[in-house]
């Protein structure tokens, strides 16, 4: 399968497919491409427009959260509150990464 790296950010500009300058634009990217790697701002503008947060819940809402999610926000509060949407459902931290699902360690072993 082929990645499609969004980033939703008013911002920063990274080496990515597609780039989302505000949340209408994020959403409208996330139903429009095959998103697999998702990089996400909290602060998209003004403080009367929309946020990451509210673009995660509405993409959470869908069923159109990609497999993978990076937190790329300076706002502290903001990225709690979506690290914590996603945990709720299900995703889990690996490197900077948040994945769907449970990580396992494959180099785990149960050996005592």
């Amino acid at each position: 399968m082929n990645e499609f790296h969004l980033l939703i950010d008013d911002f920063r500009e990274f080496d990515v497919d597609h780039i989302a300058k505000n949340a209408r634009e994020g959403q409208k990217a996330l139903l429009a491409f095959p998103v697999t790697h998702l990089y996400m701002d909290h602060d998209l503008g003004d403080v009367d427009e929309p946020t990451g947060y509210d673009v995660l819940v509405w993409a959470i809402g869908r069923g159109v959260v990609p497999a993978h999610v990076m937190m790329v926000t300076s706002n502290p509060v903001g990225r709690d509150n979506m690290v914590a949407a996603l945990e709720n459902i299900g995703y889990t931290k690996k490197g900077n990464w948040y994945v769907q699902g449970i990580i396992t360690d494959a180099n785990t072993s149960n050996d005592s």
